[in-house]
């Protein structure tokens, strides 16, 4: 009897072993279905027409956001949440979580709001404030990619979906980003995940978090 109940847990074993390798085989095989695959010259011209055909139909975003941000020096994250509205190229882009803080670009104008404290800031004075305060406006939307002297694009896909890596080519945007990687949604006309490499070291990552299109924004949104 001693025996056979041996044998009966040596079987056991077996199968949770068996069961246990075919689990981990399929989330290999998985994961290396999902894994970013480079699409050629050919294939990449397409993909930037398909995602900016698809996004000029779009005219407006609202939508919340989830950011996590990994700090490299202090091995920690830091979690932070916040609303988003984009029309027309005009854009606010709102924390409120853990902290308030409010980013307005507005045609050649940005607002900032932090701690009661609000601050204007000509865009057009400044270079390299103008390309990123468009940089994020095109970020967001996913708008000209093909037509960005800033960055090199580079199309990829992830099983069904489009992803486009920006890769700094300005000697002061490599000193803030080693790049800025964009997942589009499986409609191809929103960026649903933003992951921004920063030179420093650090990563941020921004998940667009229940979008809606096309509905009218008051103006005054864009202004504090």
């Amino acid at each position: 009897m001693k025996l056979k109940h041996r044998n009966n847990e040596t079987i056991n074993i077996m199968e949770k072993h068996i069961v246990c390798l075919f689990m981990l085989s399929f989330a290999l095989i998985t994961a290396n279905a999902q894994s970013l695959k480079k699409a050629s010259p050919e294939q990449s011209k397409k993909m930037l027409e398909t995602v900016e055909k698809n996004v000029s139909a779009v005219k407006s975003i609202q939508c919340e956001f989830q950011q996590v941000k990994s700090v490299s020096l202090l091995n920690d994250k830091i979690v932070s949440k916040g609303k988003m509205y984009f029309s027309n190229g005009k854009l606010r882009w709102e924390y409120t979580t853990p902290y308030s803080y409010i980013f307005i670009v507005n045609g050649q104008e940005v607002l900032i709001k932090s701690n009661d404290k609000t601050r204007k800031i000509d865009a057009q004075s400044s270079q390299m404030f103008k390309k990123i305060a468009q940089l994020i406006a095109n970020t967001v939307s996913g708008a000209n990619l093909s037509q960005n002297s800033d960055f090199t694009v580079e199309m990829y896909t992830l099983g069904t979906k489009y992803v486009a890596k920006l890769i700094p080519k300005q000697a002061k945007m490599k000193k803030m980003f080693n790049g800025i990687t964009l997942y589009f949604n499986d409609n191809k006309n929103l960026v649903e995940k933003i992951e921004i490499n920063e030179a420093s070291g650090d990563k941020t990552t921004i998940t667009i978090l229940n979008p809606k299109t096309n509905l009218k924004i008051s103006d005054s949104i864009f202004s504090i």
